[in-house]
């Protein structure tokens, strides 16, 4: 047989080649993977001084907040705070526009964005605009499951007896808001209902009777913040056609719906609202039941979210009902905020992240970092009461959405995604809020480095801020080292004169014709952030077998770098996330400095924490005679049989022979 077979078709041939080629592959990953377990000092896991240095410096700084917080606690304004947070945040689209929006169906109907970020004011850079396209939550296939908090207050206070009916207040009224918007934007969207007046207000939402659904490519979708008791069936006629008046929108309704003005209706909620709050001065507990609902979007794929019979136990400012009230009106005015906010798919839960994103703590110290944070916060005492009162110092505009997280029982979700080096990241969140998350958001300096070394940190962000079109990063911290300058990447090395960093923000909503439609008036301006991280991460001089933390060397004890047994995963997982995120987007890694030897690049570019390494599997026994196939004698036969005749284990690293049509 010819070697020039085509080889198009799956022939035993072109799979006894493929096969054998990708044993061999498997046994040089093989004899590259790291043999052993991190050890402290081995140039990616730190040495037992750093993590002890970092872990202590971050309980520290978190003890000394909450001491402080104790002796001074002030009431916190709700209000204030959730506006100062809503301040830059895009409005979602509710005129009129040429075309449809772009959207996406997935698990949940996504509308298309893209933010724009001027990263220089260098009239020579050709590159001076960093665009993402991201998307947000327009609709979700089943209502939000939900259950009650088992706990109930003995004394049932002014606070609890209305908090329950304020968050199902204002999942109507958001999802009211939601359909004016849709309609507005040429989607099909309606709120179906009974008849609601000033009277059955209180009761009609509390059962909940009422749906706002959209129509969209003949499925059906619910807003977001569509709400439905666990255990309870969603009784939808989803086939029936959207506007038919016997569409049933309602379990408990048995009257005929029957759609209404969406834009009434939200203003009669609205001013329903606000008269409840005037009355029992419940402004400050209504902002919290909000932040509740916004954070409703990302979970919907949750199996059920717990929601709290009771009003969270916090210091809340009081004030005038007058200031209240007026400070209250301006909240309502902008829903349209409060609708983009919530419907970025991770946004609020970067935001309630960043507050444990220290920009000077590298990858691979995350793990000391949050063991020294965790220390110091869990358990959360009073309720979370003196966290809160830490955050309204140092966070105060995240403060709604960490008594929202709190009141539902997800801060401790929120923890474990942070102490697990995990925590999600949403770049135009943070830019909207301006709120610090992640490192492109820096520009780093170091004493450590000579004058033609440039910190791997520094390198990373401004190969992200030029590359058009790339994801984020994976991971907020910023990667360990530094890099010699005749290592970077030539696009790199053209633009570090350029002076590279986020200065100002603006975002885009799509519509169906590609067109952009400019969410922001004008760009908002982006804080300058500036930090100091170590240049290289040290090497122990005593790093050997003997530190390998392991069931051989457990009983060392105290030679046994403590972050190894406890609070690995968080630093490799932020390590490997930030170093796969660089590998993907540069399509290749290598991590040298320019000083170290080719051997030491090597076992750090194979360590655990920067790459996955392949299973082993059976790279050992031989092919099974059924599987050979008696060819003519050719190029990819001699290959193959030498291949074969060899050991495995052998010298493999001569690949010139590899027929070219498998290179």
């Amino acid at each position: 047989m010819s070697c020039n077979a085509d080889l198009a078709e799956p022939t035993a041939l072109h799979q006894r080649a493929i096969r054998t080629l990708e044993k061999q592959q498997k046994v040089l990953a093989a004899r590259l993977r790291p043999q052993r377990d991190p050890r402290p000092g081995d140039g990616v896991c730190p040495t037992h001084e750093q993590y002890h240095e970092v872990t202590t410096r971050s309980r520290e700084s978190w003890q000394a907040l909450l001491v402080h917080a104790k002796r001074n606690s002030e009431p916190i304004d709700m209000v204030i705070q959730l506006m100062e947070l809503l301040k830059n945040v895009p409005a979602f689209p509710k005129a009129a526009l040429s075309e449809q929006l772009s959207t996406l169906n997935s698990y949940a109907l996504m509308v298309e964005c893209a933010s724009e970020w001027v990263t220089t004011n260098d009239p020579e850079c050709d590159r001076p605009v960093k665009i993402m396209r991201h998307y947000q939550i327009l609709g979700i296939p089943r209502p939000v499951s939900y259950h009650l908090s088992d706990i109930q207050p003995t004394v049932q206070s002014t606070e609890d007896k209305h908090f329950l009916p304020l968050i199902f207040a204002w999942s109507y009224i958001l999802s009211a808001h939601w359909v004016e918007a849709l309609k507005s934007s040429g989607l099909d969207a309606q709120l179906l209902h009974d008849d609601i007046s000033t009277q059955n207000f209180w009761e009609f939402i509390q059962k909940q009777q009422w749906r706002a659904v959209v129509l969209h490519d003949d499925v059906l979708y619910f807003s977001p913040w569509s709400l439905l008791r666990s255990g309870e069936r969603l009784k939808y006629a989803r086939k029936t056609p959207l506007r038919s008046p016997s569409v049933s929108s309602c379990a408990n309704s048995s009257n005929s719906d029957h759609p209404i003005p969406a834009s009434s209706t939200t203003q009669s909620a609205l001013q329903m609202l606000a008269d409840v709050c005037t009355t029992e001065e419940l402004f400050q507990q209504s902002i919290i039941a909000l932040a509740v609902v916004m954070m409703l979007p990302s979970r919907a794929y949750k199996k059920t979210v717990l929601l709290p019979q009771r009003s969270p136990s916090i210091d809340l400012k009081g004030g005038a009902t007058a200031t209240g009230k007026s400070t209250f009106d301006e909240l309502s005015s902008n829903l349209d905020k409060c609708i983009t906010l919530s419907c970025s798919p991770e946004g609020i839960d970067s935001l309630l992240c960043s507050v444990f994103f220290d920009p000077a703590v590298s990858c691979n110290l995350i793990g000391g970092q949050m063991t020294g944070t965790m220390e110091a916060l869990l358990p959360l005492h009073e309720g979370g009461k003196t966290f809160l009162r830490v955050i309204s110092k140092q966070f105060p505009k995240l403060v709604p959405l960490w008594a929202a997280a709190i009141c539902i029982h997800e801060a401790e979700s929120i923890f474990g995604k942070c102490a697990g080096g995990t925590p999600p990241l949403d770049l135009p969140v943070a830019s909207w809020t301006g709120v610090v998350e992640s490192f492109v958001q820096v520009h780093y300096s170091s004493d450590g480095l000579a004058a033609d070394e440039l910190l791997r940190a520094e390198e990373w962000r401004n190969m992200y801020l030029i590359t058009a079109e790339r994801l984020p990063p994976f991971s907020p911290s910023p990667p360990f080292g530094k890099t010699d300058e005749s290592n970077l990447n030539i696009d790199i090395r053209k633009h570090l004169r350029h002076d590279h960093q986020l200065l100002s923000y603006r975002m885009y909503w799509i519509l169906k014709t590609g067109e952009k439609v400019p969410a922001h008036l004008s760009y908002t301006s982006m804080p300058t952030i500036d930090a100091a991280i170590e240049a290289t991460c040290p090497r122990s001089l005593t790093v050997d077998n003997r530190y390998a933390v392991n069931d051989r060397t457990r009983h060392l004890g105290t030679n046994v770098c403590s972050p190894i047994d406890n609070t690995e995963d968080a630093s490799c997982n932020a390590t490997f996330n930030t170093f796969f995120w660089f590998q993907n987007v540069e399509e290749g890694l290598w991590l040298s400095s320019g000083s170290e030897s080719s051997s030491d690049v090597r076992e750090v570019m194979h360590h655990r924490w920067i790459t996955e390494g392949e299973e082993e599997d059976d790279v050992d026994n031989p092919e099974d005679d059924n599987d050979k196939v008696d060819y003519d004698l050719n190029h990819l036969e001699e290959w193959l049989s030498a291949i074969e005749d060899e050991d495995l284990d052998g010298n493999l690293d001569d690949l010139e022979t590899l027929p070219s049509m498998f290179r």
